[in-house]
């Protein structure tokens, strides 16, 4: 074994090495700065997760990697960090703190304080103040305990020997937010680990020296290479590490690269390395010229997609977690929510190798087109932020990455469009206000791809098949899917309809509405069993298609379509009362899908009575002409219903006065308020009284004295 392959721990080092002095050339303790934050925890995480894993545990001992310097002999024998200087900063103040914790100060000085000259082994040449600062640090021997301390910088501040220009030093500070964290992390810590610290037969934290001078490297490469100033980042600790775990995870198991057979860690190293790394280069922060941040949130939605639904209280624990964009997505993280297993490790491969195929394009599609979930935006979007995917899109990248998992041997583009498309459907059309009600999802998502084939067809006759159980989503949903499988299998004119309707922007594919509306949903099951079959499937589909023309004069993308006056209101009130209630009050509807008082909403509801007031509406309509002069005409020749809706019908003036259009019923006074706001404590105006109003205007404007009603 070289001397590259032996590991070191941070006493033998002090020991062997006689001192360590950080040189002028190198920075101040960055680590220890507040900005730093994220860096420094992820660091005591990994020091903490080591010193008090149980003997025999595989969380130690945890490698630091190289540590870069040279050993100088000018006199006395001394070690210069070139790179490693946080991490045996830190290191030094760990074993200060935890010699002070378990009452070892006296065999801490004795490896860190020089009998000679009661000075800190341990020193930083940047300042004469941080040399004396660390001279004072080792010397000193707190009387209190570490229990009784509430803040380490104010008790050193305290002391005799503490100065206070120190304030100004950089280093100084910095070492005293290192010792505030380390204090949090360790101080109720009932173990006596500054024992395991120091242990030289089972070290616990260990590194690689590499001393450069036996390379005849001289003082210019120390400077030029720490001007980059730029630590490790997260993910390159989170790469080494899941390196380190892969090796442990996989054992023996091999994967295929390059046509040769090489272990799984060497494969994600070789693989992250070039053809990843280029994967994720097209995908940089252009200002940074880094792909880092990118690839750990790719990582993170890797872990959320690859969790099993079948426990209820984990699945929904760690969609909590993952959605906690305050929770840093370190490697440490990573381990305590217990994500990193083969689970992630299969998905990582899987959609990296996947995505990566195509190396000119930057980014490879799987589906024939990216209507019903486009790949690449969905990628885009988490890996600049994973927590902003909706439980939504959580269900639907699942369910992507759930049918590659099962069929990409035998994979057909075609066929994972048709359930991509049925996914887009169930999901979009179900409210998701809970983490279960995505578990739930998920769950039946994950029955059905296990017993579906790769073939063309195979998903819309899973759908058709009536002893297939179906769950997760709304069952108006699932039935209405079950439907439009049927006529999809049966020719291409159903295709061309369908797919026409669901691609409208409002609808997204619920369009159970004009399925009932034309019949289809009444009569489906008739085209095979009647003699008139043929004709009663072209009637259905003429039907089907004036309803759809219908409902796109009426709705675009958006929501309704804005004729003037409001005209569709009106018109549909002349139908009946097809207000939807929005607590106490009722609403003329809102374009937000969302809403629960929503035009979408009252599509959903067409075997209601108001469903139906918008069918009556349709078949009034001719959808070859205008539709603006037809509504006129209803509108005009509307009689006999309501006092209240001939208002409406009457006054388009009484709902523009509703600027959240809603108004308040009191039934039992037969009193309709007009609303400004939401409630009626803010302007509102009785609708009676308002309505008389605007005809007394009309009466003075038009100077005639007779009211006719």
């Amino acid at each position: 074994m070289s001397d590259l392959d032996k590991p070191i721990y941070f006493v033998k080092l002090l020991i062997d090495q006689k001192q360590i002095r950080i040189p002028m050339i190198q920075r101040d303790f960055a680590q220890g700065r507040e900005s730093q934050s994220e860096i420094r925890e992820e660091f005591l995480n990994v020091l903490y997760d080591a010193l008090t894993a149980e003997s025999g545990s595989n969380l130690y001992p945890i490698n630091l990697d190289f540590v870069y310097g040279s050993v100088s002999k000018n006199g006395n024998t001394y070690f210069i960090p070139l790179d490693g200087q946080q991490r045996l900063t830190t290191l030094y103040l760990l074993h200060w703190y935890l010699a002070w914790k378990d009452n070892c100060m006296e065999q801490f000085q004795e490896f860190s304080v020089d009998s000679g000259t009661s000075r800190s082994k341990f020193t930083y040449q940047t300042r004469q103040s941080s040399a004396d600062f660390f001279d004072s640090l080792a010397r000193f021997m707190p009387t209190s305990s570490v229990i009784e301390t509430e803040s380490v910088k104010k008790k050193i501040i305290d002391e005799p020997w503490y100065f206070r220009n120190w304030r100004l030093d950089t280093t100084i500070q910095a070492s005293f937010t290192m010792l505030e964290a380390i204090h949090r992390r360790f101080r109720n810590v009932k173990q006596n680990l500054f024992c395991r610290l120091v242990d030289e037969n089972e070290p616990r934290i260990t590194f690689q020296l590499l001393n450069l001078g036996e390379f005849g490297l001289n003082d210019d490469l120390y400077i030029k290479m720490n001007a980059r100033g730029v630590p490790l980042t997260t993910f390159e600790t989170f790469k080494a590490r899941f390196g380190k775990f892969l090796h442990s995870e996989f054992n023996d198991e091999t994967r295929i690269l390059d046509g040769k057979s090489v272990s799984v860690a060497e494969y994600f190293v070789r693989r992250m390395d070039i053809r990843w790394a280029d994967f994720f280069w097209k995908h940089r922060d252009r200002n940074t010229n880094l792909f880092d941040s990118a690839a750990i949130n790719f990582f993170r939605v890797a872990s959320i997609v690859s969790r099993d639904p079948t426990d209820a209280e984990k699945y929904q624990n760690n969609l909590q977690v993952f959605r906690n964009k305050y929770l840093p997505s370190t490697y440490s993280n990573f381990q305590r929510h217990g994500w990193l297993d083969r689970k992630l490790t299969e998905v990582i491969f899987l959609l990296l190798n996947i995505w990566s195929r195509d190396a000119d394009s930057g980014f490879s599609n799987q589906l024939p087109d990216q209507q019903y979930f486009d790949e690449f935006e969905i990628f885009s979007k988490f890996t600049k932020d994973p927590t902003s995917l909706t439980f939504v899109q959580i269900v639907q990248l699942t369910a992507y990455v759930l049918y590659l998992q099962e069929h990409w041997e035998n994979f057909d583009r075609r066929e994972f469009q048709h359930w991509m498309r049925v996914v887009f459907n169930l999901s979009i059309n179900k409210v998701f206000d809970r983490p279960d009600d995505v578990r739930t999802s998920v769950s039946g998502l994950k029955k059905i791809v296990s017993e579906i084939g790769p073939d063309y067809g195979e998903t819309l006759k899973y759908f058709v098949d009536q002893n297939n159980e179906i769950s997760g989503f709304r069952e108006e949903q699932i039935k209405e899917e079950k439907v439009k499988a049927a006529l999809l299998l049966r020719n291409n004119r159903w295709t061309e309809l369908i797919y026409e309707a669901e691609h409208h922007g409002y609808f997204q594919g619920q369009i159970k509405f004009l399925l009932d509306f034309s019949g289809v949903f009444r009569d489906v099951h008739n085209i095979n069993s009647s003699e008139q079959g043929e004709e009663l499937e072209t009637n259905l589909q003429k039907e089907f298609q004036r309803y759809l023309q219908i409902s796109k004069t009426m709705f675009n993308r958006q929501g309704l379509i804005d004729v003037g006056e409001f005209r569709w209101e009106r018109a549909l009130l002349t139908e009946g009362d097809y207000l939807l209630r929005n607590r106490l009050n009722h609403s003329f509807l809102q374009n937000d899908r969302t809403h629960p008082s929503s035009w979408k909403r009252l599509l959903r509801m067409v075997e209601t009575e108001k469903g139906k007031f918008l069918r009556k509406l349709w078949d009034r309509l001719d959808e070859n002409r205008d539709v603006r002069p037809q509504l006129d005409g209803i509108i005009n020749n509307c009689k006999d219903i309501e006092y209240w809706r001939q208002e409406f019908v009457r006054f388009p003036e009484a709902i523009k006065y509703c600027k959240k259009r809603l108004i308040r019923k009191d039934e039992d006074k037969d009193i309709v308020y007009l609303l400004s706001s939401t409630q009626m404590n803010g302007w509102h105006c009785e609708l009676f009284t308002y309505c008389l109003y605007k005809r007394l205007k009309k009466i003075e404007f038009e100077g005639i004295w007779k009211m006719e009603y």
